[in-house]
């Protein structure tokens, strides 16, 4: 427990020095938890792999988050924080006006205390600056959200890579076409609006479909199945393949923005053919 008293003296000195107002807090150990619920008086977001001390805990919490994974090294640790961080906007429990204390508590595999400045630090919160006109935030939000639970969930069991292009629909249709029939066409818009969760199962179930979603800035899913159009070349990160590709491409050519799920669980954010955010393994 030195280590753990350690950790959180730290972590009420740096909640003072910048005003944090919630703290984050990362560990499968129980003892670690009840000594920070001692301890601190911010708001706690609690993540784990423990199922059990999720379910002991969560009515002292104000978020829980399951990880996937189990807490690994230091190196390793940095895009889990990343992504419940994420996550924990997402559901409404972190907004842009946070300042947030992050302590990751795992015994021998690592532990460490961190600011997090929600505004400087998470990335969400700059992408409305690289929105074009008539791309709504939202959309951009719960494509990300889909995204992560398509990264962390696969589907029945396997990992699913898609790609979802967004915006500048007219353009992106152009320069794309069918790999398969459209399963989107002939529904009525106001049943294929991504903003609807209720279409997110069908989502999934389609994004094993080769191809990209193309979706229109105010949710509504155009097209599923989508061959991209690669034009000139094309430079992306070496060892990453064919849907990088094609979202570098696309968003070079048009003002869309392109959001890749890779088989791995990385997820990658495109605009004007380069990487503008990354959440998962790197």
């Amino acid at each position: 427990m030195d280590k753990a008293r350690t950790l959180l003296e730290t972590a009420k000195r740096l909640s003072e020095r910048f005003e944090a107002t919630l703290l984050v807090l990362v560990t499968d150990r129980a003892d670690v938890v009840r000594s920070t619920l001692d301890a601190v008086k911010l708001p706690v977001i609690l993540a784990s792999g423990n199922d059990e001390l999720l379910e002991t805990y969560e009515a002292r919490m104000r978020h829980v988050v399951r990880l996937m994974q189990p807490i690994s090294g230091s190196v390793n640790v940095l895009p889990q924080v990343k992504e419940v961080l994420l996550g924990s906007f997402f559901a409404g429990e972190l907004t842009s006006q946070d300042s947030v204390i992050v302590v990751v508590a795992a015994g021998d595999a690592v532990d460490m205390v961190m600011h997090y400045d929600v505004p400087r630090d998470v990335e969400i919160v700059h992408l409305q600056e690289e929105m074009e006109d008539g791309l709504d935030l939202r959309v951009v939000e719960r494509l990300l959200k889909l995204a992560v639970e398509l990264a962390r969930e696969g589907r029945e069991g396997h990992p699913v890579g898609t790609l979802f292009v967004v915006g500048d629909t007219d353009t992106v249709m152009r320069h794309s076409r069918p790999a398969v029939l459209n399963p989107f066409e002939g529904h009525p818009e106001k049943d294929r609006n991504i903003l609807d969760e209720s279409l997110w199962e069908t989502a999934k179930e389609f994004a094993q479909i080769d191809g990209a979603f193309v979706v229109r800035g105010d949710g509504c899913v155009v097209a599923a199945g989508r061959y991209v159009d690669t034009e000139g070349a094309v430079e992306v990160q070496p060892g990453l393949g064919g849907r990088h590709i094609a979202a570098a491409s696309i968003t070079r050519q048009s003002k869309a923005l392109a959001i890749v799920v890779s088989s791995s669980g990385t997820i990658r954010v495109f605009k004007g053919g380069r990487v503008i955010m990354v959440v998962g393994r790197q």
